[in-house]
């Protein structure tokens, strides 16, 4: 039995910074690709590790950034209850190689390593709409395909090679932690304003709270329709 309560775990969320400042499907320097929750467990610990994929219009990079929350956190940079890690898949030294212009991919361009395999770059517009992807027009009379939808599709083809994998999920965790439970898809809402719920009063978190405590992941019952892809953030990397 669980030494900790869902209120507990719903107490934490609400009391540290984590979710209002990092855990932003629509943050306005990342162009999200990708994102998943990542529920670790035992009977004396909880963590959860929230990942979103994508590329980082002010880092310059394609990567992965780890969120990490809960009562076992390891080599916190701060006092804080959570930390966050970054997993660069493709450095801005390494896209400067294909680059044409400003965050454009050369036309010459015919290949890009992710994880050491070589994946092919699509250059067909048609490609990147039959997906929802809109290729940036603004100051592109080539029609180059800019960073951010080279991720999106990629990741799309691609979607395990954008997710953590074990090694990088267990970074800041206890070797012996079990994960019990992986969501791809779930309703998210912002939590960034005063006037916005705490994530305790969120269907999401309640649930999650629900499966930490159990174990159980038949409690995962969520009533909300998914909303978590990117798609449906399209203030995503705008600023």
């Amino acid at each position: 039995m669980a030494t900790y309560t869902e209120e507990e775990i719903l107490r934490d969320l609400d009391t540290n910074e984590l979710y209002d400042l990092f855990f932003d499907l629509e943050d306005g320097y990342f162009y999200t690709s990708g994102s998943r929750i990542n529920l670790f467990a035992d009977d004396k610990r909880w963590a959860i590790v929230f990942e979103k994929s994508g590329f980082g219009n002010r880092s310059g990079h394609i990567e992965i950034i780890l969120d990490f929350c809960g009562n076992c956190i390891l080599n916190k940079d701060s006092n804080h209850t959570y930390n966050t890690k970054w997993v660069y898949l493709v450095t801005g030294e390494q896209l400067a190689e294909i680059e044409e212009g400003f965050e454009r991919v050369s036309s010459k361009a015919s290949k890009i390593s992710i994880r050491g395999q070589e994946l092919c770059i699509e250059h067909d517009y048609s490609k990147y709409q039959s997906m929802g992807i809109k290729i940036s027009e603004y100051n592109n009379p080539q029609k180059l395909i800019d960073f951010a939808s080279l991720t999106r599709y990629l990741d799309e083809m691609n979607p395990l090679l954008f997710r953590a994998n074990e090694i990088e999920l267990r970074q800041m965790l206890p070797d012996d932690i079990p994960l019990i439970m992986q969501l791809d898809a779930w309703h998210h809402e912002k939590c960034i304003d005063y006037d916005d719920p705490n994530p305790s009063e969120l269907e999401t978190f309640q649930l999650i709270a629900k499966v930490l405590v159990s174990k159980d992941t038949n409690d995962w019952k969520p009533k909300k329709v998914a909303n978590n892809n990117w798609r449906n953030w399209p203030e995503a990397g705008t600023l």
